[in-house]
């Protein structure tokens, strides 16, 4: 495979654990990010040729890159259906679907000249279930199953794999700030708020960036090699 594991949204939040975690493994790592530090690409995933423009800036070519994990992504606050806008709709199809296809088209002829590559991108539950107050992050995170999938099919038979990987609810500083404002709005403690959305999941525990990380480090190693077209549920049981 080539040189480099890529991972967009690599500077924060799961993108940032993922990144540690293969750059732990041996791989060498370039985290992209809209405002990147040294050693990373400089990268806005939702602006058309904004990926390849910054990995020719930070001197990469993008033949190099072996390993692509799109982490980068955003939701939108809960509204009704009829609230949310055509600029919500295009925020957030702009990045979490077709900053996943840029990443992917700028990357995918290296792989195949090579006939050899990992791609994973990060779902969630909400792209296997209908979610009132989330509709179109929903509707992205479906549409995202099915570009990976199609993917998986095409770039097969050069001996590339392409997955999903849908985290539940990870434990971390966004969550938590979350359930600290649901708290405050229904007279509840944050530890009540937290308990009840734990209670969704079979194991009744939230999920962790490493448990998300474990999981692409699998797919992108040797063992995951003819793993592909899968969307990986890493969600302490949520969706069963």
């Amino acid at each position: 495979m080539g040189k480099i594991a890529c991972v967009t949204g690599g500077t924060k939040g799961v993108g940032r654990e993922i990144a540690a975690a293969l750059m732990q493994a041996g791989y060498r790592v370039l985290p992209v990010a809209r405002t990147a530090p040294e050693g990373a690409c400089s990268a806005d995933m939702s602006v058309p040729g904004a990926f390849a423009q910054g990995l020719h800036a930070a001197g990469i070519d993008p033949a190099e890159i072996g390993i692509l994990v799109c982490a980068a992504g955003l939701s939108l606050p809960h509204a009704p259906v009829h609230a949310y806008t055509a600029a919500d709709y295009r925020s957030c199809f702009d990045l979490n679907v077709f900053g996943v296809l840029q990443a992917i088209t700028t990357v995918l002829p290296g792989m195949m000249a090579r006939r050899a590559g990992r791609i994973v991108a990060i779902g969630g539950t909400y792209g296997h279930r209908g979610v009132a107050g989330s509709s179109i992050y929903a509707a992205s995170k479906w549409a995202l199953r099915g570009l990976i999938k199609s993917v998986a099919m095409e770039a097969g038979p050069f001996g590339i794999t392409a997955n999903i990987v849908a985290p539940g609810g990870i434990d971390g500083e966004k969550l938590r700030a979350q359930f600290a404002q649901s708290a405050a709005r229904e007279g509840l403690t944050a530890e009540a708020v937290h308990d009840r959305f734990a209670a969704r999941a079979a194991m009744q525990k939230l999920v962790t960036a490493d448990d998300v990380a474990a999981m692409v480090l699998y797919l992108v190693g040797d063992a995951g090699r003819h793993v592909t077209g899968q969307d990986f549920l890493v969600d302490a049981g949520t969706i069963v």
